[in-house]
């Protein structure tokens, strides 16, 4: 059966594949509503568009908005085309010539299997005489340059809603004068007018306005409508006066509808506003603004559908303001499917008589397996779906299942990169369309033939652009090209911009399948052919396994870039990269030997190294195509020579390759001249994605090519069972260890920080016990690190710990730092080695674990401490410090060894050394007369001194150089610490005490006997040892003391007296009979008081005869406060003058003044003015007592006291 045969109606039959908005003739619409498939889907969007507009036809809403998208050609357009039919219940005609509604198709038959839809269907049908549909294509309606202007959306609705109304939508401010007349009443009038006037009907003529302004003028002013200067004034200020805001429109729409009556609707339906908007987010601000002003105003009587190919969500989402508003609005929204046009095209175009049906099933039976095998897609393809059954097969053929998705696929592509720029509206494709004309091409073929995916091409021939089509156009006319050439590149177009759909052979070879029993081995040859053929001709390109169309610009630039040439250098290192940083990726470059042992790798490539400073002991050494070298031999000598693993990437991926074309690509990328270039942008965006593929690519061959490599270590291929490359590199370092690094197992143990300091803390008999039969552990590394000290040490070269630090993290050995550290620490500990620091050497004795711990330990010592082997002090030496530690500190020796000898005795030099300071506070402070204190200064700075030499050698030396020194102590501070620790000190103290009173009052006394006991005391307490000598200093001090209280008891006998005439003398001068008088008598007594009590108590021959000139001092002030008293007292009782005539005869009596008596202190040298006198008989006498009389007969008088001393 011919296939043309097997349709249920005529594949040749007039189908509008392209559903026109605006296209509106009855044989048409009759057409569109009668083959009208309503698929489930469209069962259930209608019912939800429907029952949400029943709403408004019931009450009031805001929710007056209706969003229909849909992927290119998926039938949105023919979807609002049907809605608009249905509402506004349109009347065409069939063949017969009878009237039928739209709703009709709908509610009678079985189109609609819903009982409720049609029933709501119906009920809104017969509201259409009370509705208004305005069915329009937002971009045909637009003025050219409405996309300039923020507010077109506004603009454009207000002229469709006034060319429906009848007015002149192309020109606002005229159609705002004409609905002016008609809310007048006018209107008609006008018209007439005009046309008798003007000879031509108001609305041929009203778009040429500007020349029939005088026409206007005389018809509104014949008819009374204007004075002729208002229509003047009108004519010439229309334009400029006129505005339009969206609350305006909302307005006029809303005006309208009241004028209509309460029920009255008003239903905008918009074609392709997405497409419109796209990505300006003005223009859906200013839709926002329409919808919601409509809504506002309108109360739901108004209502906006519009269809596109996005989401409102995805589209307001990309925009990035807030657009709730309008998806508030939209509320309803409808998204058609690919599922949906299946099954439309399945219903009209495909729909079978019910013989070839049985004869489709029945071939499909025999076929099912051939099918199933011959038709695959490479891996990762996205679904692309086959027959479900024999019943499927036999609806969808001579299709194949898959080609639904992925045509809609390609439209939208097409439509994107490759569309000729026409309006859609005018030009874009349905998949109704490309289905129908597919399936004529093949009408004539017979049950068996499938029709190949290139078949859809011809359907879009006049809807591609030039930049496509002269490609393929081209190359129909190339003679070295076949049909089926031509075809696989009109394949390779159109799935160009599919995304994740691969133009690879598999692919491409399963789009190009025409018959149910196709060879498709021979198949998969003829396109691979044509792949080579297409390529040579520059018109593809293949970047990996796939093959992509070129543009002639993309041709240029192709050509372009394969001019470029790449350095081999820039190709390896790209390699590297990838391998050692992708593939390989250890982390920090290092070999993971165990959780304890990590081995830094150099990095190479073919005869480069990658990166600088490759200093590590092995090396990965990674070899391609370049190197020349792919022979076993040639590689296993390579391997015995170096400290290698030898990774020989295999040659079966062209890594190298891609790498080179990526490179390429990236120098033309970069290229300034770049921009000059034909549709520059596409070819930017088109090859950097390349790149991206070919890095992807790179990455993934590099990794087979090591996954795949020879690897050889020592001379030897390496046999692995591991099939991941990190797994089999890793098991090569393990040999190449373990050969390098023969060393590395003596490193029994694995200390940690912590077990460095526990070794220092530890004592020299803990670090030699072992047990008879135990062997140390480490025993052979300490034994290889000791043994290059010392032959270091004898070749007269200097090892520091950064030396051991190299040598042993380095083959053989392999060690970490913590290792290392631990040997050091165990050798010092053990006393085999000790460290020494500018020309300081520090052992275990000298030095604390904590000072031990920082040296061996921390990064800042690493050059500055240096390893040397022990040197033994003589035996004289250490005799020396054992005797100054038996005699000098009175301890026992409990160990011969000399660390423990040298921290001994400096452990017992600290404390001495602050016994000592402890004393010198606590006995010798300042003005003490103690003894010994050079002997205890002596001690400390001995103490000072060897106490703080580290060197042992240095210390035993200097114990032995300054041994007398130490034994003369032991005397000197035996004796001493008898004295200060008994009776002795108190005596020393109390006589010291008793020549200090003698001292202060020394030129008071004149007694020989005095003097000369104080002469005996002054010479033992003078003496550097004065212990023997206490006794006697003890008698002599009694006797000086008794000696001084005796001349004390006699000087206060007489001087006592004279302070009691002092103290008489100030009492009775107190007048008795004063306020005053007890007051200071109180206040005299004490200060007397004290004086006699300083005189009893004072020690100081000094100080008690200076008492007679304090006593003279005390009366003086007692008088002058007299005096002071008495002036205050007359003062207070002096009375105030009377008032003139008041009191003349009671004047007050004043007592008179106290006398005060002054008392002057006089000495017989003031009195004699200097003079000496020598006495030698009785008229000397009487001389002398004449001058004196004299002198004080002239001193006296009635207010004065002589106190003659």
């Amino acid at each position: 059966m011919k296939i043309k045969d097997m349709f249920y109606k005529e594949i040749d039959r007039d189908i509008k594949g392209v559903i026109k908005v605006g296209q509106a003739d009855d044989e048409n619409v009759y057409q569109e509503l009668e083959e009208y498939v309503v698929t489930t889907e469209l069962e259930s969007y209608m019912t939800r568009f429907f029952n949400a507009y029943g709403k408004s036809l019931e009450g009031k809403t805001d929710k007056m908005g209706v969003w229909i998208s849909g992927f290119f050609g998926s039938g949105k357009s023919h979807f609002l085309k049907i809605l608009s039919y249905i509402l506004g219940n349109k009347r065409v005609y069939d063949e017969n010539g009878d009237m039928l509604t739209a709703s009709s198709f709908f509610t009678e038959g079985i189109k609609v299997g819903s009982p409720q839809l049609r029933e709501r269907i119906e009920q809104i049908s017969e509201q259409s005489n009370d509705t208004d549909v305005i069915l329009f294509n937002v971009d045909s309606k637009s003025e050219s340059d409405s996309k300039m202007n923020k507010e077109s959306i506004r603009d454009v609705f207000m002229k469709v809603f006034n060319d429906y109304l009848g007015y002149c939508g192309s020109i606002p401010f005229l159609a705002e004068f004409e609905r002016k007349l008609d809310s007048d009443g006018v209107y008609g009038d006008f018209k007439e007018k005009f046309e008798e006037i003007n000879g031509s009907s108001w609305e041929d003529a009203r778009e040429d306005y500007y020349f029939i302004q005088d026409e206007i003028i005389q018809a509104v002013t014949e008819l009374g409508i204007m004075s002729e200067k208002e229509a003047n004034n009108w004519a010439e200020n229309a334009q400029n006066t006129y505005s339009l805001s969206v609350e305006k429109f909302a307005d006029c729409v809303r005006r309208y509808c009241d004028s209509k009556g309460k029920h009255h609707h008003v239903i905008f339906l918009v074609d392709e506003i997405g497409q419109y908007i796209a990505d300006d987010s003005q223009l859906m601000v200013n839709l926002q603004t329409v919808a919601e002003d409509l809504g506002t105003a309108c109360k739901g009587r108004a209502w906006i559908v519009v269809t596109s190919q996005q989401d409102i969500d995805s589209i307001t989402k990309t925009m990035g303001n807030d657009f709730s508003k309008i998806q508030g609005r939209f509320d309803t929204r409808i998204a058609l499917s690919s599922a949906n046009v299946d099954e439309v095209i399945r219903k009209r175009i495909l729909y079978k008589t019910d013989m070839a049906a049985a004869i489709l099933r029945d071939l499909y039976g025999e076929y099912e397996s051939v099918i199933k095998n011959i038709i695959t897609f490479s891996e990762g393809t996205p679904e692309m779906p086959l027959y479900k059954d024999a019943d499927d097969f036999a609806e969808v053929y001579p299709f194949i299942p898959y080609q639904f998705k992925l045509l809609g696929s390609v439209l939208t592509s097409v439509r994107q990169y490759s569309s000729s720029g026409k309006h859609l509206a005018d030009g874009e494709r349905s998949m109704l369309a490309l289905f129908k004309e597919a399936a004529q091409k093949f009408e004539n073929e017979r049950e068996g033939v499938l029709v190949p995916f290139n078949a859809f091409y011809s359907a879009l021939d006049d809807f591609i652009d030039h930049t496509h089509r002269i490609v393929i156009s081209s190359a129909a006319r190339n003679s070295r090209l076949s049909s089926f050439d031509v075809d696989v590149l009109k394949v390779l177009f159109m799935i160009k911009h599919v995304n994740s759909f691969k133009g690879n052979v598999e692919n491409v070879t399963a789009l190009m399948v025409s018959s149910v029993s196709e060879d498709t081995l021979e198949l998969r040859k003829k396109v691979e052919a044509s792949f080579r053929l297409l390529a040579n001709e520059g018109v593809v390109q293949k970047n990996g396994d796939e093959y992509v169309f070129l543009t002639n610009e993309e041709q240029e630039a192709e050509n372009l870039i394969r001019t470029i040439t790449v350095d081999s250098k820039d190709v390896v290192n790209y390699v590297a990269q990838v391998a050692f940083e992708e593939a390989i990726a250890l982390p920090n470059s290092k070999y993971k030997y165990s959780n304890r042992y990590q081995f830094g790798f150099n990095q190479q490539i073919d005869d480069r190294f990658i990166r600088s400073n490759q200093a590590n002991h092995i090396t990965l050494h990674l070899l391609t195509a370049y190197c020349g070298k792919d022979d076993e031999i040639s590689l296993s000598m390579m391997s015995s020579t170096e400290k290698s693993v030898i990774v020989r990437l295999s040659d079966d991926f062209a890594y190298l390759t891609e790498t080179e074309n990526m490179k390429r690509i990236e120098a033309f990328l970069g290229r300034p001249d770049l921009a000059t270039l034909t549709n520059y942008e596409v070819i930017r965006i088109n090859k950097q994605k390349e790149r991206n593929d070919r890095v992807k690519r790179i990455s993934d061959y590099v990794r087979m090519a090591l996954e795949s490599a020879d690897i050889y270590v020592n001379g030897e291929k390496v046999n692995t069972k591991a099939k991941d490359v990190v797994s089999k590199i890793n098991e090569a370092f393990a040999k190449l260890i373990a050969s390098e690094y023969s060393k590395l197992g003596d490193m029994e143990t694995a200390p940690e920080s912590s077990d460095i300091m526990d070794v220092l803390k530890k004592t020299k008999t803990q670090m030699t016990l072992n047990l008879p039969g135990m062997k140390e552990p480490n025993a052979d590394a300490l034994r290889e690190m000791l043994t290059l000290i010392q032959t270091e040490n004898k070749l007269g070269k200097t090892v520091s710990i950064k030396t051991l630090l190299d040598d042993f993290s380095d083959a053989p050995y392999g060690y970490t730092e913590t290792d290392i550290q631990f040997l050091i620490a165990t050798l010092y500990k053990k006393g085999q080695i000790s460290l020494k620091m500018n020309s300081v050497i520090y052992t275990p004795a000298s030095t604390n674990p904590d000072d031990a711990f920082k040296y061996i330990t921390k990064k800042e010592f690493r050059e500055k401490v240096l390893l040397e082997i022990k040197a033994v002090p003589k035996p004289q030496w250490v005799k020396a410090v054992k005797d100054v530690i038996h005699d000098f500190f009175e301890k026992t020796v409990i160990s011969d060894d000399v660390d423990a000898l040298m921290r001994d005795f400096r452990n017992y030099g600290e404390n001495k050394k602050t016994q000592t300071h402890n004393t010198l506070k606590d006995e010798y402070q300042k003005g003490s007369q103690l003894p010994g204190k050079a002997v205890l200064e002596k001690t400390v700075r001995l103490l000072d001194e060897v106490c703080t030499i580290n060197d042992p050698m240095t210390f035993y030396k200097r114990i032995d150089e300054l041994y007398d020194d130490f034994m003369e102590l032991v005397d000197d501070l035996h004796d001493l610490n008898a004295f200060l620790g008994g009776v002795q000190k108190d005596k020393f103290n109390k006589a010291c005490k008793t020549y200090d009173i003698y001292q202060k009052s020394a030129s008071y006394i004149s007694d020989s006997q005095i003097i000369g006991y104080a002469e005996q005391v002054k010479k033992i307490i003078g003496l550097a040892k004065p212990y023997s000598f206490i006794n006697k200093l003890e008698q002599f001090s009694e006797k000086l003391g008794s000696a001084i209280v005796e001349l004390l008891e006699k000087d206060a006998e007489r001087i006592e007296p004279d302070v009691r005439t002092d103290e008489k003398l100030a009492l009775d001068a107190i007048p008795a009979d004063r306020p005053y008088a007890e007051i200071l008598k109180k206040r005299f007594s004490e200060r007397f008081a004290a004086l006699i009590k300083k005189l009893s108590e004072t020690n100081e021959l000094a100080a008690l005869n200076g008492i007679p000139a304090e006593s003279n001092a005390v009366l003086q002030n007692c008088l002058n406060d007299i005096q002071k008293e008495e002036t205050a007292y007359q003062i207070s009782i002096t009375p105030v003058d009377p008032p003139a005539g008041e009191g003349k005869d009671s004047a007050p009596v004043t007592p008179p003044p106290v006398k005060v008596i002054k008392t002057v202190p006089m000495t017989m040298r003031t009195l004699t003015n200097g003079k000496t006198y020598t006495i030698k008989n009785a008229a000397d006498v009487d001389k002398f007592l004449a001058d004196l009389k004299s002198e004080l007969l002239s001193k006296i008088g009635d207010d004065k006291v002589i106190k003659l001393s």
